[in-house]
């Protein structure tokens, strides 16, 4: 499995890479911009990315622009739903609109920092990404 991790705080972004490299390649990113430009190239590349989390609170471009770029990138290559990548946003907001929003573009699920491997692996198999 080929994993992205896109968070500006290195910390949690650490963290999380640390959690989900037992999953396969992880790629960590600090800026949305970065993670976008990667995300295609794979796709290019037929090395698509099968699992993307996105902090949604970022400078510049935020997740949930991330989110939608990724999606509209996937529309292009003519990504079919069952190969798309699965992208989980990670949030320190509990907000309902951040939540929703996340959903409206097309999100697998959330999860709210903080976090635990527990939890993320739980999560990652309640969504079928792992078994």
């Amino acid at each position: 499995m080929k994993v992205m991790v896109v968070d500006d705080e290195m910390v949690s972004r650490k963290k999380l890479a640390k959690i989900l490299e037992d999953l396969g390649v992880c790629h960590d990113f600090e800026s949305g911009d970065a993670a976008l430009i990667s995300f295609e190239k794979a796709l290019k590349e037929g090395q698509t990315y099968h699992l993307v989390t996105l902090d949604i609170s970022m400078p510049n471009i935020d997740g949930l622009e991330v989110l939608n770029h990724l999606r509209q990138i996937e529309d292009v290559y003519n990504v079919p739903e069952a190969k798309r990548a699965k992208i989980i946003m990670v949030t320190s907001r509990n907000e309902r609109d951040s939540i929703l929003s996340a959903i409206s573009e097309r999100c697998t699920d959330y999860i709210v920092k903080p976090f635990n491997r527990a939890e993320i692996f739980d999560r990652l198999s309640k969504n079928g990404i792992i078994p």
